[in-house]
């Protein structure tokens, strides 16, 4: 054969060669549309729940005021970090003060009540004395607590000034009459040549009871002075010392009613002797309250100033300042140890079943993109929470110490807790998991064809899928798409 030949031969034996390449590779990557694949694998798979939720602080105290008044100094600032010990703030000390007198005074009352038991049994004008006193005091103390939670609101209206008015014109109309009594009595007295020890007794008990009246009077006017004032601060002040008063006042009134109406000696003992502990009380509760009037840090960690008040002309609710007004019912102040943060991860009712301490969580936090923290779960929380949309979650805390970053309170991300692990599973990708009334299968891409293969599954994350039967690892399965499969469909895989 010349040479000439053998080159021709040579070249049609290439293009015989690269003929049936090209057809074999054309046959197998078929003629169907080019649809995505994944091959089965064979691996650990952890299933995650994910969630997401805010660092928190674990050990913080809130810092209570022992009743109501006005913030008379802060000493430190919002966030400022505090020793144990150190002093906060301070309340004005005037109406703390100013109870501690009022308490006193009961008790001296109370006292003078119980040495004056036993003399003798009480009369007709005693008795109608003392509950035109309970009465009259009533009036009072109902007036200056409706005073009390209106002047918070707003000042006063007519009505309300009509009504503390009225009170007071019958505490004074109650004085009037226990004065008057007390001073024929006394001019019966003073005309006699010799008073007997009786009419002198009787003589002490109206004096008694006239005190009392006038000062069911002092705190009906009081009451009436506090709703006329301009300031609501001080108004406040004056309204809180007015049911003070007044409830002083009409605890003496009671006692002092039910000691006459008694009948028996040891009975009225015993009323007196209760209202001189409840006084000894009182004095007790006023006294702790000025030294808790001084905020005292419990604890070394980071002090934080609440809203309290009401919103102002800009819609925000002030913080604790000086002049401020506080209540019993609202923490002025706030201090949390940042060594003990942990991250608050809000998992939803279908999940936390499968949730445990001791679980190991990986926590990202938005303040630092691309960073993780590995931890495990602390607590489960028993009490359910209302998400803003109307879902069911429930807190689960997790360790956030020694992070080697400066974490903050309020700092936003997210948890994912392994709350199980299954070794060597054979695994697919989620997308690739089709259902038919419930059976469960796969198009297994074979030779450029799919093939329905039916499967049986096991665990299931939010991306792979555990397969029990059905599939072995190394083959291929096609992913869900925009393309409708069927069983033998011609494929092109990328």
């Amino acid at each position: 054969m010349s040479r000439r030949a053998k080159i021709v031969s040579g070249v049609l034996v290439v293009a015989v060669i690269i003929g049936v390449a090209a057809f074999l590779v054309l046959r197998n990557r078929g003629a169907g549309p080019l649809i995505s694949t994944a091959v089965v694998e064979q691996h650990d798979l952890s299933v995650i729940v994910q969630a997401s939720g805010s660092v928190e602080t674990g050990i913080k105290a809130n810092l209570f005021p022992p009743s109501a008044g006005t913030l008379d100094e802060v000493l430190v600032r919002d966030g400022q970090r505090v020793k144990a010990g150190q002093e906060i703030a301070s309340m004005d000390p005037a109406p703390l003060e100013l109870a501690v007198a009022q308490a006193k005074t009961g008790l001296a009352q109370a006292q003078a009540q119980l040495d004056a038991v036993n003399q003798q049994a009480p009369s007709s004008a005693d008795l109608s004395a003392a509950r035109a006193n309970v009465t009259a005091a009533e009036a009072a103390y109902s007036a200056a607590k409706v005073a009390l939670t209106e002047v918070g609101k707003k000042g006063p209206t007519r009505g309300q000034l009509d009504a503390a008015h009225a009170a007071t014109v019958a505490a004074k109309k109650s004085y009037d009459a226990a004065n008057a009594a007390y001073l024929a009595l006394k001019a019966s007295i003073d005309a006699s040549a010799a008073p007997t020890p009786a009419n002198l007794l009787q003589l002490g008990q109206l004096e008694a009871t006239k005190d009392q009246a006038y000062a069911g009077y002092l705190s009906a006017k009081a009451t009436e002075d506090s709703l006329k004032a301009t300031s609501l601060t001080a108004a406040k002040k004056q309204a809180q010392a007015a049911v003070d008063q007044a409830l002083a006042a009409l605890k003496g009134a009671q006692a002092q009613l039910a000691k006459l109406q008694s009948t028996s000696t040891s009975a009225s003992r015993a009323a007196a002797q209760a209202a001189v502990n409840q006084a000894e009380e009182a004095v007790r509760l006023a006294t702790a309250n000025v030294e808790k009037g001084t905020f005292i840090a419990p604890f070394t960690g980071v002090v934080l100033f609440n809203p309290i008040g009401t919103p102002g002309a800009d819609g925000e609710i002030p913080k604790a300042s000086a002049g401020a007004g506080v209540a019993p019912s609202m923490a002025p102040f706030t201090v949390v140890d940042l060594a003990g943060v942990r991250f608050s991860a809000d998992v939803d009712e279908a999940d936390i079943s499968r949730v445990q301490p001791g679980m190991a969580v990986t926590v990202r936090l938005d303040a630092f993109p691309g960073e993780t923290f590995k931890s495990k779960v602390l607590e489960v929380r028993s009490a359910a929470q209302l998400t803003a949309t109307g879902g069911t979650v429930f807190p689960v805390d997790i360790s956030l110490n020694d992070t080697g970053r400066p974490v903050l309170i309020g700092m936003q991300g997210d948890a994912s807790i392994s709350v199980s692990s299954v070794p060597n599973a054979v695994v697919i990708p989620v997308e690739a998991l089709f259902d038919q009334n419930g059976v469960s299968y796969v198009y297994v891409v074979e030779n450029g064809h799919l093939k329905q293969t039916t499967i049986t599954t096991g665990a299931i994350t939010d991306t792979n899928v555990q397969v029990l039967t059905g599939l072995k690892p190394g083959q291929v399965v096609a992913l869900s798409g925009s393309v409708q499969y069927t069983n033998g469909m011609a494929v092109r895989t990328r």
